[in-house]
């Protein structure tokens, strides 16, 4: 998952120069030229809590934590990490203008942790960074989005664009 946010998501959002090496406008974010990013890419993720699942009474000394699969009863909203921001305190659902969203493994709703990305690329791999290096994910999670609006005005044409990574319960 790391390796896909810091390399190709963030050089596909983030182009600064045109085909022939000349640089892009500043402030201005193209996606192969043609579409414009419009605001800034938002990261979401959803938890489970430690002890959402049962642990048979006979390995309950071996074992210590367990994550049960996704649903709505079992989320996690505790603050977690540095605790500062966004990123690692829970907003509702209807803080963030959210809706449910059905996945492979289950429908999720629109809750969360979440961290807005900047205007540039530069900016936004600190960010990534940081969340890598606090350890953002861990076993609780089951799912995070990547949220992005563009527009391309050859075909008057706006997309939003909503990616899903998946983590089922191990």
């Amino acid at each position: 998952f790391w390796k896909f946010l810091e390399t190709p998501l963030l050089d596909g959002l983030y182009w600064d120069m045109w085909y022939n090496n000349k640089s892009m406008a500043e402030n201005k974010s193209f996606i192969y030229y043609e579409n414009l990013l419009l605001g800034v890419p938002r990261l979401r993720q959803l938890k489970v809590r430690n002890g959402s699942c049962t642990i048979p009474e006979d390995l309950k000394d071996e074992i210590q934590e367990c994550y049960d699969v996704y649903s709505v009863s079992n989320e996690d909203s505790a603050p977690f990490g540095p605790g500062n921001g966004t990123a690692w305190t829970y907003t509702k659902e209807k803080d963030l203008n959210g809706s449910s969203h059905w996945g492979f493994i289950a429908t999720y709703s629109g809750a969360g942790y979440y961290l807005d990305l900047s205007r540039t690329r530069e900016e936004s791999a600190g960010q990534i960074s940081a969340l890598k290096k606090n350890l953002w994910l861990d076993r609780g999670t089951r799912a995070t989005f990547i949220d992005f609006s563009i527009y391309n005005a050859n075909v008057n044409l706006f997309c939003i664009v909503r990616l899903l990574v998946e983590f089922p319960a191990t």
